[in-house]
């Protein structure tokens, strides 16, 4: 018997940042079988399967489905041998060809699978039918169980691996969706398929369902250096920090406040990914409130050079005035406060050999935030032009500041 090769474009629209629906497109499929042929191989069935399954071969032939299908319920409850389950299931199958019915076709290639008589170079072909057949039908456990036995029977693709991740965001497993993912794009890199964006960005839109804020980092970071454009570093690296800062979220949860978004800002404007007046006053607001005002001050310079904010703005006006006239409040608390909040004022004038002085006296001390520090260190020695040391200090940042390092570590990657 020949099983059917169907071929299967799933589309996954792309979503925009913030949003969660998803628009899926149908699903296509070629319909074109040969009928398993009871003679052309050394069947061991008895005589009396035999005889019950001529006329539900009968009925196929006809398209007389609905008479096949009560023929085939019973054939399957009389099949005893290996060969006449598998037999049993295979008119099952076509049956759901003819009628284009997804759930006969699960139900017969899933059934042919598990009969024992499928020949050993049929299985992982008969997983892979069955696992996008459960795909369709919304049973995503069964697709994962099907489609991870295709791909160790060597039939893993990458739309398979994307169902698969797709199905584990279904399930609440967002870990293995994320993994599932990887796998998706590697295999699309080794098949010599472009990777859709919408593979990303879906995978994204889970991950912040789930609150899985890390994963989202990662994912993010793979999207950003797959697709290293400016768009994308600021949609990305935009995208965690509003998903992560969101209502309700905690530090536990691997949230950020409002210093983490400053530092996440600070890269995007790095990488010259703020495209828009409005972004870059939205980057000079946030510099300004979470104590920044000459890194306000100098984008909205900087956006009126390039054009993208009038001179005439009056919002923009004001925020200079307010950026020149901040001075550095300080603050009480531990040494390690101190230090540490002196050290954002150089980091953020300029000053940057004293802020370095500043940030590693600050480890030194007692409840010293080693993740913040060690993240505003890296960017010191950075602006430094000191990429090695900054490179050290943003891989000793864990927490829920890991993702913010790890994207900084990218820039590092991308740009050495």
């Amino acid at each position: 018997m020949r099983i059917t090769k169907w071929s299967f474009l799933p589309v996954l629209a792309g979503v925009s940042i913030g949003l969660a629906g998803l628009v899926s497109a149908p699903v296509e499929a070629k319909k074109k079988a040969e009928a398993p042929a009871i003679a052309k191989r050394g069947w061991a069935i008895s005589d009396a399967f035999r005889k019950m399954a001529e006329p539900a071969d009968g009925d196929i032939k006809v398209k007389s489905y609905g008479a096949a299908l009560l023929k085939i319920d019973a054939l399957e409850k009389a099949a005893v041998q290996p060969d006449e389950k598998f037999l049993a299931a295979a008119y099952r199958y076509r049956v759901g060809q003819g009628q284009e019915n997804l759930k006969q076709l699960y139900l017969g290639s899933a059934g042919m699978l598990a009969s024992g008589g499928a020949a050993e170079d049929q299985r992982g072909e008969l997983a892979s039918l069955a696992g996008r057949y459960a795909f369709l039908l919304g049973n995503h456990k069964a697709t994962r169980t099907y489609l991870g036995e295709a791909a160790k029977l060597g039939k893993a693709t990458s739309d398979q691996a994307i169902m698969m991740s797709e199905s584990a965001f279904k399930l609440n497993l967002p870990q293995d969706g994320l993994a599932s993912l990887k796998e998706a794009t590697r295999l699309a890199g080794a098949e010599g398929k472009a990777v859709p964006d919408s593979w990303y960005e879906r995978g994204e839109v889970h991950l912040a369902a789930a609150k899985d804020f890390a994963g989202l980092a990662v994912l993010g970071q793979d999207y950003v250096r797959a697709k290293p454009t400016p768009f994308n570093w600021y949609a990305r690296v935009l995208n965690y920090w509003q998903s992560a800062n969101g209502r309700g979220v905690t530090a536990a949860q691997g949230g950020l406040d409002a210093a983490a978004g400053l530092d996440l800002y600070r890269l995007v404007r790095e990488a010259k990914a703020i495209a828009n007046g409005a972004d870059l006053m939205g980057f000079a607001d946030h510099a300004l409130r979470n104590g920044a005002p000459s890194e306000a001050r100098l984008a909205i310079i900087d956006g009126e050079a390039r054009s993208l904010i009038l001179s005439s703005d009056k919002q923009a006006a004001t925020m200079k005035t307010q950026a020149s006239a901040a001075k550095f409040k300080a603050v009480t608390g531990t040494e390690a406060r101190k230090l540490t909040a002196d050290a954002d004022w150089q980091l953020q004038s300029g000053n940057l050999a004293k802020a370095l002085t500043q940030y590693r006296a600050a480890l030194t001390k007692p409840g010293a935030d080693a993740d913040l520090i060690n993240t505003r260190l890296g960017i010191a020695h950075y602006r430094s032009g000191q990429k090695a040391e900054a490179r050290a200090a943003f891989e000793q940042v864990q927490g829920s500041r890991k993702g913010v390092a790890g994207y900084w570590l990218l820039w590092l990657d991308l740009n050495p």
